[in-house]
């Protein structure tokens, strides 16, 4: 009986720990799915980017002489 006992609280203490692990990693996706971009501001991100890119590029191509 005392094995049994002993058993059962090393059950209900994984348990606890299975519990405890799972609440935590629901909490990290939430956290998360809270943080994701959406595609609009994916695709806003990405026009800016290429806006400065391209004013990069013609601040650069101003500054280097045709070797024509």
């Amino acid at each position: 009986m005392k094995r049994m006992a002993e058993a059962i609280c090393l059950v209900q203490s994984d348990q606890n720990n299975i519990k405890s692990d799972m609440a935590t990693g629901f909490s990290d996706c939430a956290t998360a799915l809270e943080l994701k971009s959406d595609i609009e501001m994916v695709k806003d991100l990405e026009a800016r980017f290429m806006d400065q890119i391209n004013d990069l590029v013609k601040v650069m191509a101003k500054k280097f002489a045709d070797k024509v």
